[in-house]
């Protein structure tokens, strides 16, 4: 929790950043292949790996 902040301007803040798209499945494809070969919680490697990297 943010004592200071509101819930909304929490929202705010993050929700500029996020950036809700569908994949082609290309890249579904090589999403799911990245993940397999570099586990789940290596997302800055994955990102990068599958064209997608992170700001």
């Amino acid at each position: 929790t943010f004592p200071t902040r509101t819930e909304g301007s929490v929202k705010k803040h993050w929700y500029k950043d996020m950036h809700y798209a569908e994949f082609a499945e290309d890249e579904s494809a090589a999403l799911l292949a990245a993940i397999k070969e570099y586990e789940a919680s290596k997302w800055k490697v994955i990102g990068a790996k599958v064209g997608k990297p992170a700001k």
